[in-house]
C-alpha cells in the first residue's frame, strides 16, 4: 500500500501542480509549503504569496481556524466574484447597458411628452437601483428604451457584487 504522501504527489504530478519548494512560516507559527506558481503576490509581506492568511485567535472566537483570503489577493477575488455573477445573470450581451450609455430624453424627433415620459422612467429606474428598496415596473411601446433600463438596473446591482438574474 503507498502512503497518502505518495498518492498525493502523484495526483499533484498529473494534476501539473507544481511540488513544493521550502517551508514559508505563518504569522500563526504554522508552516506551509511554499509553491512555485503561487495564487498570491509572492512577495506579499502577509501571506508570502500563499494567497490566504489565518487569524491568530483564541478557540472561543467564531472565526477561529477559518482561512481568509489575504489582501494582496482581494481585487481577484472581487473580480472573479463579479464575473461569476455576470455570466450567471444573463447579462453578458447587455454589459454596455447602463445608465451612463442612456439618453434620458430619448432618441431625436420625440414629442416633449414622450421625452418627459422616457426621463421619468430613467429617473425612477435610476434611483430604484441606487437603493434597491421596493419596486420598479417599465411598460411602454418597441424601442423606448425598457430593456436598456432594466438592464441599467441590473449591470449596476452586479458591480455592486449584488446577485442578480436579468429575463426579459
Amino acid at each position: 500500500m503507498e502512503s497518502i504522501k505518495d498518492t498525493a504527489g502523484k495526483v499533484a504530478r498529473q494534476a501539473g501542480v507544481k511540488q513544493p519548494s521550502g517551508k514559508v512560516k505563518q504569522a500563526t507559527g504554522v508552516e506551509l509549503p511554499s509553491v512555485q506558481n503561487t495564487i498570491g503576490d509572492p512577495n506579499c509581506p502577509i501571506c508570502k504569496g500563499i494567497g490566504f492568511v489565518a487569524r491568530d485567535l483564541p478557540v472561543s472566537h467564531p472565526d477561529f481556524g477559518k482561512v481568509q483570503v489575504c489582501e494582496c489577493r482581494k481585487d481577484q477575488v472581487t473580480e472573479s466574484f463579479r464575473n461569476r455573477l455576470y455570466e450567471m445573470s444573463n447579462l453578458d450581451a447587455l454589459k454596455d447597458f447602463t445608465f451612463s450609455s442612456f439618453q434620458p430624453r430619448g432618441r431625436d424627433k420625440l414629442s416633449k411628452s414622450q421625452a418627459d415620459s422616457i426621463e421619468t422612467a430613467f429617473i425612477t429606474t435610476k434611483r430604484y437601483a441606487d437603493s434597491l428598496k421596493g419596486w420598479v415596473f417599465i411598460w411602454g411601446g418597441y424601442g423606448c428604451g425598457k430593456t436598456h433600463l432594466a438592464a441599467s438596473g441590473a449591470n449596476s446591482a452586479v458591480a455592486r457584487n449584488i446577485p442578480t438574474l436579468f429575463l426579459t
